[in-house]
């Protein structure tokens, strides 16, 4: 989907997310993405992974044309004051996060959209708040990652018994694993603890993706890990791109993730960033 709005075939076009299958491959591609609060985006007819998990959202070549999508699939959009008052610019910032789950090349990258923002007159403010959930994050990927699994396991038992040789091998070893039991709540845990740790910020600026783009001989769509945490605590992000990395000319985007339920505002506030601090990219 990422890769058809980049290629110009389509403005638009919708995707799920259960990890970072939205705003990975956004992040790769250099185009603009969002990802609903849980549970606002209807799912009817959606095959999904983990049902607890799983959200509907769209990429689309600009934030203007992601809202006119928006306007589609939220059955409860509200349309935000077109004024929209003053520009938020105060932006939290996770930096012992984006330090465990990045590599070097795509600290690089953040540290350089992190400038441009400033240079747009944003200021982007390490957060102060203890955050022991998401700073414990291979635990925390570890729950995520059995609750979604044994979703996809819970979803399939009929089928995979019944038609198990059909299924790709690296599918059916999902299926056949045993995974320890999550608490749902750590889900509402971590979304509590992230918003009290936005504190006065308007939103969290963080890296779309942790690393680099893969290449097709590596066999893999890449590391979801920047995503992870915003997709289990249920919370909106955009995925914008900010530029162009000066060594490779791949794109460079920043992810902003919101308070649960605040996607219209979110996106607003992405439109306008990317109206008047980066219009080159959204023309």
């Amino acid at each position: 989907s990422a890769a058809a709005v980049a290629a110009g075939f389509v403005d638009a076009a919708l995707g799920t997310q259960t990890i970072g299958s939205i705003g990975r491959p956004a992040a790769f591609s250099g185009v603009a993405a969002l990802a609903p609060t849980r549970g606002r985006v209807p799912r009817d007819g959606v095959e999904l992974y983990s049902p607890s998990v799983d959200v509907v959202g769209a990429f689309a070549k600009d934030c203007n044309t992601l809202r006119d999508v928006s306007r589609l699939i939220y059955d409860d959009w509200e349309e935000p004051d077109p004024d929209g008052g003053v520009l938020p610019r105060k932006l939290a910032v996770l930096a012992t996060f984006s330090d465990a789950v990045c590599t070097t090349e795509a600290k690089s990258n953040f540290a350089q959209a992190l400038a441009y923002l400033r240079d747009a007159g944003f200021e982007g403010t390490v957060c102060a708040m203890p955050t022991p959930l998401l700073d414990d994050f291979a635990s925390l990927a570890r729950r995520h990652r059995c609750l979604v699994n044994s979703e996809l396991q819970q979803g399939h038992a009929k089928r995979f018994a019944d038609h198990g040789p059909l299924y790709r091998p690296e599918t059916a070893a999902l299926l056949r694993a045993s995974y320890d039991a999550v608490d749902p709540g750590s889900m509402e845990a971590l979304r509590e603890e992230l918003e009290a740790a936005l504190g006065a910020a308007f939103a969290f600026v963080a890296p779309a993706a942790a690393t680099a783009p893969p290449l097709l001989a590596d066999g893999t769509t890449g590391d979801p890990s920047a995503s992870l945490p915003f997709a289990h605590a249920g919370l909106p992000s955009v995925t914008l791109p900010v530029g162009r990395d000066h060594a490779t000319n791949l794109p460079v985007c920043l992810q902003f993730v919101g308070r649960a339920g605040a996607d219209e505002a979110l996106l607003q506030f992405a439109a306008r960033l990317e109206e008047k601090a980066f219009p080159a990219l959204s023309s």
